[in-house]
């Protein structure tokens, strides 16, 4: 099969992501992609239009959000809806726009957060730990009802309560910005997919739990290597949702 598929030329403000979404909207329009067939991979597309993976991803994801396609874990990415194609589609493409990469934003929270959590060490009060602390009694409750929007708020809140830790309103107010990026619409759908298997709520609680102790015992090097292992095995495998 031929791929329908063009190298992207960017104009103006518009996201790649946008653009990705645009031409699978219509290759699927125009019948070059029917309801029950199998979109080309990840990599080709990314090919075929001349960007990386992340746009694709982020736009496949999009799509999922609103019906038009499903992705299957270990198989690949189905069309599953045309009808009403422009409606259905111009909402997916607002997804889109209206967040900022997910991706992105993680980077930046990591780069923040390991320092942040150096600065709160030196500067947390008692307080400030029986704070964070009742976050992760939340965060334990949440999982053992297996319910993913307290334990997406008490996520929330645990990083935000590090960051105030910090006495420092500078920084609480940039994490506080990428906290609420990581709570639009695109990267909370990933999210919530990525835990939906229980296994992986649980292994982020106790990840929590092992960065807390470390700041309760106030050791900056275990900090710092518990805030990056977090960050950056979160992004390796939400990856395979978004």
């Amino acid at each position: 099969m031929q791929m329908p598929f063009e190298r992207i030329k960017i104009s103006g403000d518009k996201k790649k992501s946008t653009y990705v979404a645009e031409q699978i909207l219509e290759a699927i329009r125009t019948g070059s992609y029917k309801v029950g067939d199998k979109l080309a991979s990840e990599r080709t597309i990314a090919d075929e239009m001349g960007v990386s993976r992340v746009p694709v991803r982020e736009a496949l994801s999009a799509l999922q959000i609103v019906g038009i396609v499903e992705s299957v874990t270990g198989d690949g990415t189905y069309v599953r809806g045309s009808g009403e194609i422009a409606l259905i589609g111009s909402q997916a493409l607002s997804v889109l726009e209206g967040s900022a990469s997910p991706f992105e934003a993680y980077r930046a929270r990591r780069a923040f957060e390991v320092s942040t959590v150096e600065i709160a060490i030196d500067e947390a009060n008692p307080e400030d730990l029986v704070a964070i602390e009742s976050i992760l009694e939340r965060m334990d409750d949440a999982v053992a009802a297996r319910d993913f929007d307290s334990y997406f708020e008490a996520n929330r809140d645990f990083h935000l309560a590090i960051a105030q830790a910090t006495k420092n309103s500078l920084i609480e107010q940039v994490i506080r910005y990428l906290l609420n990026i990581m709570n639009q619409q695109l990267f909370r759908e990933a999210l919530q997919k990525h835990f939906s298997e229980y296994e992986h709520i649980k292994e982020y609680r106790q990840k929590h739990h092992r960065i807390f102790n470390s700041i309760k015992s106030r050791d900056k090097k275990r900090a710092v290597e518990e805030m990056k292992n977090h960050f950056d095995s979160t992004v390796e495998e939400v990856k395979g949702y978004l």
